[in-house]
């Protein structure tokens, strides 16, 4: 069997930003129907955009206030 590094994601957002770099996943895997898991493996370019992604502004700024609107939803002010 061959060996393979593979990284499990569970967010849409950054399985949205991976497919925008044209990076698709190997495998999609329900866990329960509100729950997927993206199944990627890893190279140098998967490397290179989890770290652009990571360090993206715009993406810290979204998540930030996408987060704070789902309390909202959630919880109220």
């Amino acid at each position: 069997m061959e060996n393979r590094d593979l990284f499990g994601v569970s967010s849409f957002s950054l399985a949205a930003y991976l497919k925008i770099f044209g990076i698709e996943p190997k495998e999609i895997v329900r866990i329960t129907d509100r729950q997927i898991i993206f199944v990627y493996e890893r190279d140098k370019k998967f490397d290179e955009i989890l770290t652009q992604y990571n360090n993206d502004e715009f993406l810290r700024q979204y998540k930030k206030y996408y987060a704070e609107l789902q309390n909202i939803a959630k919880y109220g002010n």
